[in-house]
């Protein structure tokens, strides 16, 4: 008997925008490469942490799939899907098994073991010091400048500071007290915590990865969640899909 866990379905072919896809996977593989893909009334939730428990990415989207979760490498399937020269790819369950068809190709896939994969998390919401939306054309801007302007083998060392003076929210990354890059943001709105300080430290290479991801999202401006010593939150949403993004503060060691 297979150990493979997964919704027993008929054969269901669905086929979707090939970008729509790309852009769901994006924004998951830049956290984790495999996992639970739960489908119920027509919409898809991947929901895990890395292996180091440093950050959670929360995806949804539109999947016209039946119920059920499903255990997918999503790396795997976002290699698969890049590959198609069209624009349509065909998505095909079968009891565990898995494809993705385009044109004359097609790629299989055998489902993974439920039973080995971490469970899809409940939606988060510690209680935030401060919420506030900011350019997202600006943001990924800054985190470019400073990527390119650090040496590139501590990038998993270093850390950026996020602080909010209770007007302006300013990013800094520093190799030492001289050098340093940092922004300072005219915010677009702010929901929580304005006229109040805050700051904290959190692993630069997280974020270089989750501001790859939102450059593909359509929307102008993000939306930041933080506080002092406290995990930050990054949300992006257009028309596809609708990611969250928790990231652990870095601490020092003492």
């Amino acid at each position: 008997m297979s150990d493979i866990v997964a919704p027993i379905v008929d054969i269901t072919r669905q086929r979707m925008d090939k970008d729509n896809v790309l852009k769901f996977l994006s924004c998951i593989i830049a956290i984790v490469q495999d996992g639970q893909l739960v489908v119920k009334d027509k919409v898809g939730v991947v929901s895990h942490s890395d292996t180091s428990n440093v950050a959670l990415v929360r995806c949804t989207s539109a999947f016209d799939l039946p119920d059920g979760t499903y255990g997918l490498e999503f790396g795997r399937i976002f290699t698969a899907t890049n590959s198609a020269k069209g624009k349509i790819v065909d998505f095909v369950f079968d009891k565990g098994d898995y494809s993705v068809k385009y044109e004359k190709t097609k790629h299989n896939f055998a489902g993974l073991n439920l039973a080995t994969l971490p469970t899809i998390r409940a939606p988060l919401n510690p209680p935030f010091g401060c919420v506030m939306e900011l350019d997202k054309a600006e943001f990924n801007d800054v985190i470019s400048v400073m990527e390119k302007n650090i040496d590139a083998q501590k990038n998993d060392l270093m850390k950026i500071t996020i602080s909010y003076n209770g007007t302006l929210l300013k990013l800094r990354v520093q190799q030492d007290e001289r050098d340093f890059v940092e922004r300072e943001f005219e915010l677009t709105s702010v929901e929580k915590g304005a006229g109040e300080k805050f700051s904290s430290d959190y692993p630069m290479d997280f974020l270089i990865r989750i501001s790859n991801a939102v450059k593909k999202i359509k929307t102008d401006s993000i939306t930041i969640c933080f506080g002092n010593e406290f995990p930050l939150m990054i949300k992006a949403k257009d028309d596809v899909v609708d990611v969250e993004y928790m990231v652990a503060p870095r601490v020092d060691p003492t």
